[in-house]
């Protein structure tokens, strides 16, 4: 029997009602209900990180994916006081992410003609596009487009600059945990685990919460 009130619910909360709500409010409504539970938590309900924070991270995240649900978090970023600049700064970032290939590549087979670093190249590209936003959140950003593209070295890059510009380890799990409702729990994994290798090769100094990760983890 559909759960009318909890679809009424989540049509107030939210604005809107999708198809997949209907299919799981009528047949499995517990599911939809665990289901808001945790979207409230990760999308709607105030963490360490701010709305505009939140939702520029949320626009490069979606256009990594070239995912044209999700919209509404550029509605969501104009509510949140996000000007037209920064949500194209946004979509540009991830357009800089993918530029890591490139580089890397570039450096990997013609490195005597180029005679540059890549990181080096890279970081020029980013800081030519992120404009007003500060560099922080578009590391924060970046952590998020390459953790869907599973680029290894890029992601501990961003990790690592992260820590030494002194980002909390809750900030780095809030933007990782934006990777659950539209990349799936095997892309967090992914990040996560990056993380723990990070620290266990050292890249990382040891972790306020997690040390040098030396604990059993089951690896995907």
């Amino acid at each position: 029997m559909a759960d009318h009130a909890l679809l009424e619910r989540i049509q107030r909360e939210r604005g809107y009602t999708l198809s997949y709500h209907i299919v799981y409010g009528h047949l499995e409504p517990t599911v939809l209900e665990k289901w808001g539970d945790l979207y409230r938590t990760l999308n709607l309900v105030p963490r360490r990180l701010t709305n505009r924070e939140r939702e520029i991270i949320w626009i490069a995240l979606l256009t990594a994916q070239r995912q044209r649900v999700g919209s509404l978090h550029l509605d969501r970023a104009v509510a949140a006081g996000v000007p037209p600049e920064e949500m194209r700064a946004a979509v540009a970032l991830a357009a800089a992410g993918d530029g890591w290939t490139a580089l890397a590549f570039g450096a990997e087979h013609w490195a005597a003609w180029l005679q540059s670093s890549p990181e080096e190249q890279y970081q020029r590209l980013v800081d030519t596009v992120r404009g007003t936003i500060e560099p922080r959140l578009a590391d924060l950003a970046l952590l998020t487009v390459q953790a869907i593209h599973q680029r290894a070295g890029a992601f501990t890059y961003h990790l690592r600059r992260l820590h030494d510009a002194g980002a909390a380890e809750v900030e780095i799990a809030e933007a990782l945990s934006y990777l659950l409702p539209t990349a799936g729990a095997p892309t967090l994994l992914w990040a996560t685990d990056r993380w723990f290798d990070a620290l266990r090769a050292g890249v990382l100094p040891p972790s306020p919460t997690f040390g040098v990760a030396n604990f059993e983890t089951l690896r995907a």
